[in-house]
This record gives C-alpha cells, sequence and structure tokens, in this order.
C-alpha cells in the first residue's frame, strides 16, 4: 500500500492545488519523482561507463571475462534497490527516537568492529566481510552520522548557539574521526567534517563560531594526519608540481589530464578510450569520468554533473524548505544528505582535474563500489521519503479544507434551499388566504330583487352580492322595485312525528 501511494494516489485525479501553492491537475504521485528519475539515469550511466571503462586489459585479468565487474554493479544496484523499498518504508520519527540513543553507538561499534576484525584490502582496513557482501564501514558511517545530527538538533536546536549545544556532538565526532583515521581513509575525514560544520551552521552557530571550532579543532587535528603521512606529503608536493614526477607519483593524474583532453567537445566515441588500457590504473572506480570524458566528450561530462547537481540542488532545496518552516528533522537530513554528495562529487572532479591533491573517492552513483552505491542509494529513498511526508501531509491538509469547504457549500446550499421552501410556503398560504376570503364573500350573502313590470308582470331575481353586478340588476328593475336581502338563509323545517306533518318555523 505504502509503495502504491508512493507511485500515485487514486485521490490525487481531484486534487487541483496541494504542493505549496503550486496548480497540479490529474494523476501526481506523492513523492519527487525528479530525483527518482535523475537516480535512475545516473545508475544506468553507470552500467555502461563501468563496462566501457573495463572492457579490455583490465577486464581480462579477470578471468577473460569482460562483464565481470558489470554484473557486480548490477548486483550492487539490486541490493541497493532493496535496501531502498526497506528504507522507504521507515517513518523520518522513527529515526528521530533511533538517533537518540542507538544510531551513534551503532556507529562506533562498527568502525571498532572494523578495525579489530576487518579485512584489509589493498593495505587498508576498511572492509567488514558480511559473507555475500565487503561492507566498507565508513561509508554507512556517513549516512548514521546524518541521521544522528538531525535528531540531535531536532531535539536540542535552542541550545545550538552555545557551546553548550555543540560539546556532545563534537565529543563523538573526535571518536568517530578517531576510528576513520586508523582506516587510512582521509577522504571520508574531510566528507564527515564538511558535512558537519555545514550542519552546525545552519543549526544555528555562527560563521565565527564554526570557524573557530574548525581551527582549533579541526586544524591540528589534520595537520596531525597529514604531517604523519609521508605519501600524504607526496600527495601535495606533486599536486603543486605534477609534471616534476610524471612516471612516479604524478603518473595517474597526468593521465587524467590528458584523456580528459582528447575528449574534446564530442569525445572520441564509446569504447574508444586509450587511456583505459593500463594508462590509468583501475580507470572504473575514482577515474572514471577521466575515461567518460574522453569518449564522450565535454557534453558527457555536462550530462553526468548536470544530473548530479540537480540531486544536490533538489535535496538542498527540500532541507532549506523544511528549516525555514521549522521542520529541524527533516531539514537537517536532507540538507546533510546534499552536502554528503557535493562533497563527494568535488572531491572526485577535483582530484581528476588537479583542482586539489588527488584523493580516492567515488563519484556519487556512478563509480564502481558496493557500499557506497548501496549506502548513497539508501540516501537518496531516505529524501524520497522526507518529500513523500511532506507532500503527504500537504494532501491530507488540502483534503480537510476540501471536506470543509464542501460541508459549508452543503450547509450553505441547504440553508438557501430551506429559505426558499419557506418562502414557497409562505406565498402559498398568502394565496390559499386570499382564494378563502375572495370564496367566501359571494357565498355570505343572497340578494333577491322583485319589481313589478306592466309587460312582464311580477318579476323576481337572486344575485349574489356582486357590487357591480347589484348595482346593474337594480337599474334594469321598475324603479318601484322592492329590494329584499335575506341575509341568512331560513332554519330547515321541523317535523312533527306524532302528526305527520311539518311546521315552518
Amino acid at each position: 500500500m505504502f509503495l502504491a501511494s508512493m507511485f500515485g494516489h487514486k485521490e490525487t485525479k481531484q486534487v487541483d492545488n496541494y504542493m505549496a501553492g503550486a496548480v497540479y491537475a490529474g494523476r501526481r504521485p506523492l513523492f519527487d519523482r525528479s530525483v527518482l528519475v535523475a537516480s535512475v539515469l545516473l545508475l544506468l550511466l553507470s552500467v555502461v561507463m563501468i563496462y566501457t571503462a573495463s572492457i579490455g586489459v583490465l577486464a581480462a585479468k579477470v578471468d577473460g571475462d569482460t562483464f565481470f565487474f558489470v554484473r557486480k554493479q548490477l548486483m550492487f544496484i539490486l541490493l541497493g534497490g532493496i535496501l531502498s523499498t526497506l528504507v522507504l518504508t521507515v517513518p523520518m520519527q522513527i529515526w528521530a527516537r533511533l538517533s537518540k540513543r542507538y544510531l551513534i553507538w551503532f556507529a562506533i561499534l562498527l568502525l571498532a568492529a572494523t578495525y579489530f576484525m576487518g579485512s584489509e584490502i589493498n593495505g587498508a582496513k576498511r572492509w567488514l566481510n558480511l559473507g555475500f557482501f565487503n561492507l566498507q564501514s565508513t561509508e554507512l558511517l556517513k549516512l548514521v552520522w546524518i541521521l544522528y545530527l538531525g535528531g540531535y538538533f531536532y531535539r536540542h536546536i535552542k541550545k545550538m548557539e552555545s557551546w553548550a549545544g555543540v560539546v556532545r556532538p563534537l565529543f563523538f565526532l573526535g571518536v568517530i574521526l578517531g576510528f576513520i583515521y586508523l582506516q587510512d581513509d582521509f577522504g571520508s575525514v574531510v566528507v564527515v567534517s564538511f558535512v558537519t560544520i555545514v550542519l552546525f551552521f545552519i543549526s544555528g552557530l555562527s560563521i565565527k563560531f564554526c570557524f573557530t571550532v574548525a581551527v582549533l579543532l579541526g586544524g591540528p587535528f589534520f595537520a596531525y594526519i597529514i604531517m604523519t603521512s609521508p605519501y600524504r606529503v607526496a600527495r601535495i608536493l606533486n599536486y603543486l608540481e605534477p609534471w616534476k614526477d610524471e612516471f612516479g607519483k604524478s603518473y595517474q593524474l597526468l593521465n587524467s589530464f590528458m584523456a580528459i583532453g582528447r575528449g574534446d567537445l564530442t569525445g572520441q566515441g564509446l569504447g574508444e578510450s586509450l587511456f583505459k588500457l593500463a594508462y590509468l590504473p583501475e580507470p572504473h572506480t575514482d577515474f572514471i569520468l577521466s575515461i567518460w570524458v574522453e569518449e564522450t566528450g565535454f557534453v558527457g561530462a555536462m550530462l553526468v554533473l548536470g544530473l548530479e547537481f540537480f540531486l544536490i540542488f533538489k535535496m538542498s532545496w527540500l532541507g532549506l524548505r523544511h528549516l525555514k518552516t521549522g521542520k529541524i528533522l527533516t531539514g537537517e537530513i536532507a540538507l546533510g544528505i546534499s552536502m554528503w554528495f557535493l562533497a563527494q562529487v568535488f572531491i572526485n572532479v577535483g582530484s581528476i582535474t588537479g583542482l586539489i591533491p588527488p584523493k580516492g573517492l567515488t563519484l556519487p552513483l556512478l563509480s564502481y563500489g558496493g557500499s557506497s552505491l548501496v549506502m548513497m542509494m539508501a540516501a537518496i529513498a531516505v529524501y524520497l521519503r522526507i518529500s513523500y511526508e511532506e507532500r503527504m501531509g500537504l494532501y491530507t491538509e488540502y483534503l480537510a479544507e476540501l471536506k470543509s469547504v464542501r460541508r459549508m457549500e452543503r450547509r450553505q446550499a441547504l440553508n438557501k434551499m430551506n429559505e426558499a421552501l419557506a418562502l414557497a410556503q409562505k406565498e402559498a398560504d398568502a394565496q390559499k388566504n386570499a382564494s378563502a376570503t375572495a370564496e367566501a364573500k359571494p357565498y355570505a350573502s343572497t340578494v333577491v330583487f322583485k319589481g313589478t313590470n306592466p309587460n312582464k308582470g311580477t318579476s323576481s331575481v337572486k344575485l349574489k352580492p356582486d357590487a357591480t353586478q347589484a348595482k346593474g340588476k337594480i337599474k334594469e328593475l321598475d324603479s318601484n322595485s322592492k329590494v329584499e336581502s335575506k341575509l341568512a338563509p331560513k332554519p330547515a323545517p321541523k317535523e312533527d312525528h306524532n302528526y305527520g306533518r311539518s311546521y315552518l318555523g
């Protein structure tokens, strides 16, 4: 029933204006269909992009199966679809209750379990082996952290103007970032920190306060992470002078530059990339956009980035609208998800174009990867749930208002009908009284005209007492006529049963 209502309510055909004053006509779904369509398009593009980027030498290394990564990506999409369907059925108030205690401790225990029992891949211990799926805990953490902050601000929004309101989330943030640092995932540290600062600012903290927190707390922490990792220092140096070590640390970045430049306006055509042939290591993951631009050019890049920024804009707009109307929980969550997407798009695009030092983060809904793809699909489902509850609330209010208006219209119509009936009854009574009066006057008395006419002898005429008629008959009769008026009929004769004859009274 829930899914049926999501994809079109049967009563929406009667709705003309139920969504924020906009005019709707016909059948309308109770969710943001544009975001769903954009997400599906990105997922379809991801399948195409992964196929074109992984075909060839890279795919041949996996038992010669050119569809290996495509099949796995489709499996991830299916898993994400199942999880998203389940997330759609969870009301936002449930997340608010869970965020009070359970979500944050679940996140901490998950990170701790990954550190102590996780699987190490490519030198980093970031994954929990679930048997059928390797879960990257930091990707799940991003969504859980946003849900926690939304619930916290929802309960403590009045405290967010001072240090008293931020002590607890900052404490948990420090614990979480510490575990992420131990997993050697600097990109996730940046994303989580950025989302937190933005949500702090939106919740009511001043720019000065947020800047102070970022500098005093975040500055030393980030400096320590960078300075204690020689390869991070090398990345920054190579970013500043990429051509200094073109066959070493800068090899991947410079090949990305050349792949993008080769794309020109319309690209070389799908499957015609040269740099995916071992020039760009693992081109189907972090550098998948470079291969896509090489094959589809500037047009293809604008298509992909346009869809990404459309999702970010829609989620940000919904979040800001909810915050403006006092819906703290859903506003913070929607805005947090949009900032998560924005951070990863910026870092991914900035890394492949040389705007920022290279850092491995997936492009939302496009790059190959299980945990990132599944959790971002779940985040889209959370947004759709928020959109559904908003529209359902407005729709319910509209129906209530519509019923009230119709009830008032029926009452007014009934009153008018009663007034019309009363007036008609009054007129009918008046006409009946007039008719009764008019009928009663002619039969009130009988006039008998008697007179002697020399030609015709004695005559007698009985008339009803109509004034005009009476005057005319008086003139016709002889001037010596005698008028006798009988105002009442004579009583009926009485019979004497003893004598057998009648007496006239």
